[in-house]
Formats: structure tokens, sequence, C-alpha cells
């Protein structure tokens, strides 16, 4: 097994190497992660969605990780009448991201479970950081969003920004709509790119950003 960490800046001639090994070595497992969708992978290519968030019930992934992580840094956590909605409310904010949720069981070790829910209200600036091992973007919200964002064109940074401006989900014409308005270059090809990106996520018939994506964007202006 081959393991490619971190595959967003792969060149064209890099990706084509990956497909040839794939296709010549059939005993040859290659696992490549990328924050971007590359074309000429999309054959293999296995999108991963957040962790699902609690909703009527507080039992969820998201939640899961949530107490995984707390106990972990520390701070015992049993679900109950008081501690659940504060949980679910965490999770919600931080759209089941599993490095966001996983800061957040850290910060609740610190700040308690109550701040902690107030602090993922606005993530990027009041959820605080973590000394970890591997890269610096995943040591706090804002690091992380701020490497995402980097990924973008100025363009593709403009239509995030008018779609952060669209509440809740939306659809592919209410988008178009929004990315004419605002007067982004390409507005037809902008969704698709986003998407590649792995700035909007699908739901039913339309798109929705996560609320950490929403927040970053907002936040970058």
């Amino acid at each position: 097994l081959l393991l490619l960490d971190g595959a967003e800046l792969l060149s064209g001639g890099a990706l084509d190497l990956i497909r040839r090994l794939v296709e010549e070595n059939a005993g040859l497992g290659i696992l490549v992660t990328s924050h971007i969708g590359h074309r000429r992978l999309r054959h293999w290519c296995v999108r991963l969605s957040p962790l699902a968030v609690p909703g009527d019930s507080t039992d969820s992934p998201a939640t899961s990780l949530f107490l995984s992580a707390a106990n972990a840094a520390g701070m015992e956590i049993t679900p109950d009448a008081e501690t659940a909605p504060a949980i679910a409310s965490i999770c919600r904010h931080l759209g089941g991201v599993p490095l966001g949720v996983e800061m957040a069981a850290r910060a609740a070790s610190l700040l308690g479970l109550r701040a902690t829910a107030e602090a993922s209200r606005d993530p990027m600036r009041t959820l605080p950081g973590m000394r970890r091992q591997g890269p610096a973007r995943h040591r706090s919200l804002g690091a992380a969003m701020g490497w995402a964002l980097g990924l973008l064109t100025d363009a593709e940074r403009q239509a995030l920004k008018a779609l952060s401006a669209l509440p809740g989900s939306f659809t592919a014409e209410e988008a178009s709509c929004a990315l004419v308005t605002a007067q982004t270059p390409s507005a037809e090809s902008g969704l698709a790119r986003l998407y590649d990106k792995s700035m909007l996520d699908r739901v039913e018939d339309g798109f929705v950003l996560n609320p950490l994506v929403r927040a970053g964007a907002v936040q970058a202006g």
C-alpha cells in the first residue's frame, strides 16, 4: 500500500503516474488524500462527507467523536438532559467536521462545556486551537480554513463569498443568480470548481455550505 497524503498540489504528470501505477499493477494499492478532486483520478475518487450531526436524537457519529476526544483530554462527559443539548449544538455549529469537533472537545476540557458551546457559534475567532503533531494548519480552525481558502483562485473566493450570503441550502439556479449578481467571472462553472475543491456539499437537488466554510468565507471578507 502506497499512501500519498495531502496531494492537493500534485502536478498533472504526477497524477498520470499514479493512474498508470494503478492500471499496470494489479497488486498495488494507492491511497491518495486530497482537498481537491483531481479529474485525472475521478474514476477512483471517493468523496468523504462531514460526520453526521445530531438531529432530534443526540446519538450521532459527530457526538461519538466529541465524547471520545473529550475523554482522551481528561474530561469525562456523560450525555444527559443537561449536557446533550450543548454537545449537539457544538457539533452542529462545527458542521460535523472531525478536526473542528476534536478541537471543541479539547477546548471543553479547559473552558467547560457551556463556554465551548458558546465559542462554537463563532469558531474562527473564539474557539481555541490546540497543540498537536502534524501541519500547522491542523492546530486551529482559522489556520485550517485559511489554508483551504488559499487553494482557491481570486474568482473562486469571490464566488464563495457571494454564496455565503445565501441562507441554508440553495439550488443551482439560486446560486447562479447570486454569482451573476456579484459579477463573479465564469459564474456557470463556479459551482463545479467550488465543489471540486470541497467548498460545497450536495444535498438532494441543491447545495449547502458547511458552517465552517461559511464562517471562513465571512471572516475572509
